[in-house]
């Protein structure tokens, strides 16, 4: 349960939705004309970040719930028949329909929130040759440790002792609860 195992699966769910990419890969945050520079040598390709966790909320299991933003940024270039334009649409429609609900198979993940996108061009970004667009959403990821596992198990059986009569010398006065059967 980490950042970077959520990072990767999402990743990976991107590879296998678009093969067709030359890269789909990590990314420190944001772009710079400089960083889009030398990915734009890779495109068409998407680069992922996580760009921010918030809201931290703390679970009955002692873990923490954390609202993440995430993004995936597609860059294009032009290419024999699609325009860098287009292409960026393409992707970034494809993108938006894997992300939206997707928990990538990840069980301390929420589902996704459906994303918002939009392009990242500007003046300075133009003059790359290259059209870049983010793919943003919110995903609700449970981080820590689980206090109700032992040894990485999930306690399958409850017993109910009441006072004063606990402890081990009153193990036969417990309750045992069954799941109500």
């Amino acid at each position: 349960m980490s950042l970077v195992q959520f990072r990767d699966a999402v990743i990976a769910a991107i590879g296998t939705t678009l093969p067709g990419l030359h890269e789909v890969a990590a990314h420190e945050g944001r772009f710079s004309a400089e960083s889009l520079k030398r990915f734009a040598t890779r495109a068409p390709g998407v680069r992922v970040a996580v760009l921010a966790m918030e809201d931290p909320k703390e679970a009955a299991s002692g873990e923490i719930d954390w609202r993440v933003r995430i993004a995936a940024f597609v860059v294009t270039k032009d290419e024999p028949g699609l325009s860098r334009d287009d292409g960026a649409l393409n992707i970034a429609g494809a993108l938006a329909t894997l992300i939206a609900g997707n928990r990538f198979g990840l069980d301390f993940a929420g589902a996704a929130k459906p994303p918002r996108a939009q392009t990242m061009m500007s003046t300075e970004l133009a003059k790359t040759g290259a059209t870049i667009w983010a793919v943003e959403w919110t995903q609700v990821l449970r981080l820590g440790v689980d206090a109700y596992l032992i040894d990485g198990v999930l306690p399958a059986d409850l017993y109910i002792g009441f006072a004063p009569n606990i402890g081990a010398a009153h193990v036969d006065d417990y309750l045992h609860v069954n799941g109500g059967t």
